[in-house]
């Protein structure tokens, strides 16, 4: 297990925001998985440039490898070439696919796999993967007549058999965008129309992502709130050429690190996250700081990648502590749904009591993210307290260095790295290796940065 050490007297704080360190943070994850998956729904040759390096977007690559889509690395280009014969080449039984850490592989491959008529899938994960739910995938495939089989608590492994599919209504009670998204790639192989509802709006890069693919499909707003996505099958995807933004949720590290070195330490770092995704659907975080008290600056916007992108970068304006926030809203909840814990960290520097409700998904993540959030935080002398599905959190005036455990989730390791950075003192984040699951980049950013650290 990798344990990430940092010495205080290895760090001069003066030395740091000298100049402005822009940083790149690796194309967005989210949006590389549904590449990834159009482009083999697809017959024929598609290009994905800045595809996400991450290790859970490494396991979709694997994982369609073993369903004989050709997945090539262009050599010296940042591209990966994806070659596929579409639904009916993915009918050929393949062995055992492992999703490793990927719960976004395991929902949208499912999604694949039943709409592929003929194909035998037995799909696997690591032993973090095969505690999480998967029966509410599973139940919309086997109302549209897909035959799959999960393990007796509803999870991984599972055994796919892909059918002739029958367009179903489903309601996504669990505003998932994975659960939407597996069920999209199915729809467009099954026969009659499939619509999916949604109360609370989830992420929408795979309606977004079908249209490239020359895929058909009707979102439409409903009044009073809610969504309606309609799709009519079959339809066959025409390859695409896919330009990846940068990921929103790395990038939220490192501009939150700006933010709250500004709180505690009264000088900015100048960073500044070059070509971030910008979707309504993700920004959650980025209000919850605006909020605060931070102006977050956008600039170099352009469409010209799949989704549109900016430069980013916060400025404070002022060394005040943050404002305390309550954050309830189903919709915001759900568009900062990655960054709890990092939101939770930049609540602790505001004074007063913040709340932060509606996050029984955090139960089923890597590990359970709520009860790390508070117990790990806390031992660096936060005072968060998880509920059922909330975070009540107190504002404290500072942070202290302390040893804590990842729980082999990557965003709560980086969270507590942050964390640490800003105590000023000496910490340890046991278990970083897991860091790569979603950015590889991390360590390289926070040396560019200036910051000495030990990895053992």
């Amino acid at each position: 297990m990798a344990v990430f050490k940092y010495y205080k007297a290895e760090n001069n704080i003066d030395k740091f925001g000298a100049g402005v360190c822009k940083i790149n943070c690796g194309g967005d994850k989210s949006v590389t998985h549904r590449a990834l998956m159009f482009a083999a729904m697809a017959e024929g040759e598609s290009s994905i440039s800045n595809p996400s390096r991450s290790l859970d977007c490494l396991a979709s690559v694997s994982a369609l490898e073993r369903l004989g889509v050709k997945c090539v690395f262009k050599a010296g280009a940042n591209e990966l070439l994806v070659a596929s014969g579409g639904f009916k080449s993915l009918a050929a039984p393949r062995g055992i696919i492992d999703c490793a850490n990927s719960g976004t592989t395991a929902r949208l491959l499912m999604g694949l796999a039943a709409a592929a008529e003929g194909a035998s899938v037995f799909m696997t994960g690591d032993a973090s993967l095969i505690r999480r739910p998967m029966g509410r995938v599973a139940a919309p495939f086997e109302a549209m007549g897909a035959r799959i089989i999960l393990s007796s608590e509803n999870t991984l492994p599972a055994a796919v058999s892909g059918r002739k599919l029958r367009g179903i209504e489903f309601d996504n009670i669990y505003n998932s965008a994975q659960v939407k998204a597996a069920l999209i790639l199915a729809a467009f192989g099954a026969s009659g129309k499939t619509l999916i509802r949604e109360r609370i709006p989830t992420r929408d890069h795979s309606e977004l992502m079908a249209e490239k693919f020359g895929l058909e499909l009707k979102r439409t707003a409903v009044r009073g709130g809610g969504v309606r996505i309609a799709a009519r099958g079959p339809q066959k995807a025409v390859p695409a050429r896919i330009a990846v933004p940068n990921d929103p949720s790395s990038a939220a590290f490192f501009i939150a690190l700006d933010a709250l070195f500004q709180v505690v330490y009264g000088r900015r770092l100048k960073i500044k996250a070059e070509s971030v995704l910008i979707n309504d659907s993700r920004n959650g975080f980025f209000e919850c700081l605006f909020d605060s008290g931070f102006d977050m600056i956008y600039s170099a916007c352009s469409d010209a990648m799949v989704e549109k992108s900016c430069d980013l970068e916060v400025n404070f304006g002022g060394y005040a502590p943050p404002a305390p926030q309550v954050i309830d809203s189903p919709a915001r909840v759900v568009s900062m749904i990655d960054e709890i814990p990092l939101a939770a960290l930049a609540l602790s520097f505001a004074p007063g009591e913040s709340y932060i409700g509606g996050l029984s998904e955090l139960r089923v993540k890597e590990t359970d993210r709520l009860a790390a959030i508070a117990s790990q935080l806390n031992k660096m002398g936060a005072k968060i307290k998880a509920g059922e599905d909330s975070l009540t959190i107190c504002g404290v005036k500072k942070l202290k260095g302390a040893a804590v455990d990842s729980c082999g989730d990557h965003r709560m390791a980086m969270t507590l790295i942050i964390a640490g950075i800003l105590s000023g003192s000496d910490f340890s984040v046991s278990g970083c290796e897991c860091v790569a699951v979603s950015n590889p980049s991390f360590f390289d950013d926070l040396k560019r940065l200036g910051f000495v650290f030990h990895i053992a």
